[in-house]
């Protein structure tokens, strides 16, 4: 089970290395907030017969703390967080915005002590640091950008997301909900606000509707429930240090997307962070997840 859930996290964030390029091209049509509304509201009405299908139960046994907890977390993960990393791909390249979200595992890390007390053993600390040099390899120690407002835009969108992962860690240990209620209310309350605050007036062109509808479907629906199922299985550190391979996907794939010129070192930085993440995955013991009554923790739920 270990396995799986570090190939499920690799899985989505192979999926979402290609958002930052897909926001671009999207954003030819619509407001930063307007393709965050749209794309989560989207994947929230995606989700909705799913929700009706296996969740009912769940959503009528949940507290008022749940449903506060639920609500903060779309909070942060949509308006504040991919708005506000939206806001800085207007001017940031899509790489060097990636790269400013690898900080976010040392914030997990460190909150997730503190709070989860969930430490890495000596092993994957080692594979800790191996990820994080990975990243200095391959992007080097410069900031592509003069913009330093967009720059601290996407830092406090990184840290918003963090704090979202570590609230969904602490709801999936205690066996609160299940997989697509995780991922679907947040997006409801979160997504909701956004149409609220920035609707879309006028009809984007075909290019950017497709795109949109992929980002909905594919890269939120579909890969938040994936990443909230390997959370069951893996701590908030070490899920959020394979998030850490999302600034070297985009790299990749933003060469053909939105012609960003990459250097030569990418395939060495690469390597090594990879090397890294799988020593913090493999090293590390697995707890066994906790399901509470209503709560279905199997694969495909």
């Amino acid at each position: 089970m270990k396995l799986l859930a570090l190939f499920e996290a690799i899985f989505v964030v192979s999926l979402w290395s290609a958002s930052p390029a897909l926001v671009k091209i999207a954003m030819a049509d619509l407001s930063p907030l307007q393709l965050a509304g749209a794309r989560y509201f989207g994947a929230f009405l995606c989700l909705v017969p799913f929700l009706l299908w296996n969740s009912r139960q769940v959503l009528r046994s949940l507290s008022l703390s749940a449903w506060l907890r639920l609500a903060l977390m779309g909070i942060l993960a949509y308006p504040i967080g991919n708005g506000l990393f939206f806001w800085s791909l207007r001017t940031l390249p899509s790489t060097t915005s990636s790269f400013l979200l690898s900080a976010i595992p040392i914030f997990t890390l460190v909150v997730g002590i503190v709070w989860l007390k969930e430490r890495p053993n000596w092993l994957q600390g080692a594979g800790f640091l191996l990820a994080l040099i990975g990243g200095v390899i391959f992007f080097g120690m410069r900031i592509e950008t003069g913009d330093w407002q967009a720059v601290g835009a996407a830092l406090l969108g990184g840290i918003s997301l963090a704090t979202f992962g570590l609230i969904a860690r602490d709801f999936v240990r205690k066996g609160e909900v299940n997989s697509t209620v995780l991922t679907a209310v947040p997006m409801f309350i979160g997504g909701g606000l956004l149409m609220v605050i920035a609707p879309v007036t006028e009809m984007p062109s075909m290019p950017v509707i497709g795109t949109v509808a992929w980002l909905a479907i594919i890269n939120s629906a579909l890969a938040y429930v994936i990443w909230n199922h390997a959370l069951k299985r893996l701590q908030a550190f070490e899920i959020s240090i394979v998030g850490n391979l999302m600034p070297m996907g985009t790299a990749i794939l933003a060469p053909l997307l939105v012609n960003e010129v990459v250097s030569g070192r990418a395939w060495i930085g690469m390597a090594v962070a990879l090397a890294g993440v799988m020593l913090v995955g493999i090293a590390g013991e697995r707890p066994t997840a906790v399901a509470a009554e209503g709560v279905d923790v199997a694969v495909g739920e």
